[in-house]
């Protein structure tokens, strides 16, 4: 909401509150009962909803063309495609010609999917179906740990750096 819509932090804050009220009512009863079927305590339709009305239908690219928007990313784990568990990063920006990227990944998908997939955490809400793939929110910290040390010798330090910073700051926003 900060980076792609620019929304004031205030006004964040308040749709903040008022989402989580939306989102986060739960009787405790229905919750456990939905945990045992779907492994989901709250109701991930109602989120999928309200994420669909507030971004609309609109693709993480077409934020691109404003030139006071910064470069956003989401991040998810699918979690069908066998060990180890790989990180999915939903962008706003296509990478450079020629640059590949070790993480897979687009720009491509709508706002609310990037959303959606990214805050699919065990538990609380389903896990998000995206083409063939299946989302979870959550990062295991091995899963970081093993692509922290994924880079072959002759990288740059600097670019390892990079990586364990953005990583570290993916943990916290993920823990918080």
């Amino acid at each position: 909401m900060l980076g792609i819509f620019q929304i004031p932090l205030e006004e964040c804050e308040e749709m903040y509150r008022k989402l989580g009220s939306d989102v986060f009512k739960q009787n405790v009863i229905v919750g456990t009962v939905k945990m045992g079927w779907s492994h989901a305590f709250y109701d991930s339709e109602i989120w999928e909803n309200i994420l669909k009305e507030r971004m609309g239908e609109g693709r993480m690219i077409e934020s691109a063309r404003d030139p006071h928007c910064p470069k956003v990313s989401a991040v998810s784990t699918v979690v069908n495609r066998g060990l180890p568990l790989k990180a999915y990063t939903f962008r706003n920006y296509r990478l450079m010609p020629g640059v590949r990227s070790h993480y897979l990944g687009d720009c491509n998908h709508k706002m609310w999917q990037a959303i959606r997939a990214s805050s699919a955490a065990p538990g609380y809400f389903k896990e998000f179906v995206l083409g063939k793939d299946l989302h979870q929110g959550c990062l295991p910290e091995k899963h970081i740990a093993g692509q922290r040390a994924s880079f072959p010798p002759a990288q740059s330090r600097t670019a390892l750096r990079r990586l364990v910073h953005f990583t570290s700051f993916v943990l916290c926003l993920l823990l918080r």
